[in-house]
């Protein structure tokens, strides 16, 4: 009888808990499903070495991450977007499928920003799925990324995460 309570307790709650996030220094806004952390580190993107702001947090098998770099000048933005996708597939061995450039409040148009469905694998072979989003607003670029197996959680919309972000 307990097992049968907690089984339909389980249900009741959702997987992700939907929370508006500001991330410091990041000049973003948007919605994750759990409390993200805030790390920073140096970064190689193609031949430049860069400082990155990483705010990631794990719900229900799915990381969602924001990753924020900045570019040294003008004409380094769209060769470090370009640079940052071929590494977001590399990095699971994956095929790509690009779908439409993402329409991001506050973005900066740029001919380069897309959203990529990546379905890969990880080093010890399990499958991947990547959905990321790569746009900029100025000289700072983006990297929004939900990692994961794969199958969506039901009642859940993976849109609630790319559609909430806004920038200021």
């Amino acid at each position: 009888m307990v097992s049968i309570v907690a089984l339909v307790l389980a249900g009741c709650f959702p997987a992700f808990d939907w929370r508006e996030s500001r991330p410091e220094g990041s000049g973003a806004a948007l919605l994750f499903p759990c409390r993200p952390d805030r790390h920073e580190r140096s970064v190689q993107v193609a031949a430049t070495a860069l400082r990155m702001q990483l705010h990631s947090c794990k719900a229900a098998d799915f990381t969602f991450s924001l990753s924020v770099l900045d570019a040294a000048g003008p004409l380094e933005v769209a060769p470090l977007l370009v640079a940052l996708r071929q590494q977001a597939i590399g990095n699971v061995d994956g095929r790509a499928a690009v779908l439409q450039p993402p329409a991001i409040p506050g973005a900066t148009p740029n001919a380069e920003s897309r959203f990529l469905r990546i379905e890969g694998r990880y080093p010890e072979g399990r499958r991947v799925v990547v959905h990321a989003a790569f746009f900029v607003k100025g000289l700072r670029i983006y990297q929004a990324t939900v990692v994961g197996p794969g199958e969506w959680p039901r009642g859940e919309s993976l849109e609630t995460f790319f559609d909430a972000i806004r920038l200021a």
